[in-house]
């Protein structure tokens, strides 16, 4: 398994308190096209409670998928 690149660290954010249940979840996607606002929907309906950030950089973000 190769190891990530020079100058990259990776960092794990503890979400968990002492009972073991999550405080809250956080949701990154990263593209706006027919696939990003595809999988927010879908978390949401996974986990109503879920935040959900999208980034796009262009600016159009597909919404009829």
């Amino acid at each position: 398994m190769q190891g990530l690149p020079e100058g990259i660290q990776k960092k794990e954010l503890n979400i968990y308190g002492d009972e073991g249940m999550a405080k809250h979840e956080k949701l990154v996607i990263i593209g706006g096209s027919a696939g990003g606002p595809s999988a927010a929907a879908r978390a949401k309906r996974v986990n109503p409670n879920l935040e959900v950030t999208m980034f796009e950089q262009g600016r159009f973000v597909s919404y009829g998928s």
